[in-house]
């Protein structure tokens, strides 16, 4: 399917259509892609987690953010070997709530979203080294309400998910400072991605579509939805990742993968 959308062409594939209701897709490697199923608490590898939400993968090691059991989950190779956990339930450090998410940066620092304690936070690795934290309940420059999501791409991002916004900081320790979204009508974000491209794609989940800033830091986006029903957009699109010049997403009320390639021009 081509689908026309100011100016620029897209093409959507189906990849399944009788998958789990799984909560997001964040990581592709070699060996495929891997999924949490969140209906069954579990990804395909382990049942040792309580509702896995956001993962990342990273030389080797993956990254689970384990959501009810307050703590993140590394795991190496596809066999899941050199099980390991950091974090438990708390406001302190080394404490969690609900993180929503997990990010590792190329010199191997993890960021989590610490959903439920309104923060994000940043150790250089699972022993909880060099823990630096930024945030904490509120509206202003500098807080969160529900941070669910993050995306790394010079600097962090950060889905906002009650403040209905996305925003960006250069550094853990807020510099530059910047809110995205806000003006486009943005009804619960969910998830965040930034592509080899630099450009910013969010999920918007009330409203049941993608918006895509070509430059995060100019107000201009663009609105992708389901071609098929334009008029209902997708059924909750909610995270990516990208694989192979292609964008998949789970449009996880649809119970499937939606692969979507922008071609520039």
């Amino acid at each position: 399917m081509i689908f026309l959308n100011q100016h620029k062409i897209f093409s959507i594939i189906i990849l399944s259509a009788f998958l789990f209701a799984s909560d997001l897709l964040v990581v592709s490697t070699d060996d495929g892609i891997i999924l949490p199923d969140m209906e069954n608490r579990r990804l395909q590898f382990s049942d040792s987690l309580t509702n896995p939400d956001g993962m990342d993968f990273h030389e080797g090691t993956l990254y689970i953010a384990d959501r009810d059991n307050n703590r993140i989950v590394a795991v190496d190779g596809p066999d899941a070997e050199n099980f390991r956990t950091y974090g438990q339930s708390g406001q302190g450090i080394g404490q969690f709530s609900q993180p929503a998410d997990v990010k590792v940066d190329k010199k191997g620092r993890i960021y989590i979203a610490d959903y439920g304690n309104d923060r994000i936070v940043r150790i250089s690795d699972m022993n909880g080294g060099d823990w630096q934290e930024y945030g904490g309940f509120g509206t202003e420059s500098g807080r969160f309400y529900g941070p669910s999501c993050i995306a790394l791409y010079k600097g962090i991002y950060v889905v906002d998910k009650y403040n209905q916004r996305v925003v960006y900081v250069k550094n853990m320790n807020g510099k530059s400072w910047e809110q995205i979204g806000i003006n486009s009508g943005i009804d619960l974000p969910l998830g965040t991605f930034v592509d080899g491209k630099g450009r910013l794609f969010i999920f918007d989940y009330h409203r049941a579509r993608i918006l895509m800033y070509d430059d995060p830091n100019e107000d201009d986006y663009e609105i992708f939805r389901w071609p098929f029903r334009f008029d209902e957009g997708f059924q909750t699109p909610y995270m990516a990742v990208e694989n192979d010049g292609k964008l998949l997403f789970t449009d996880t009320r649809g119970s499937r993968i939606v692969s979507l390639r922008i071609k520039d021009g």
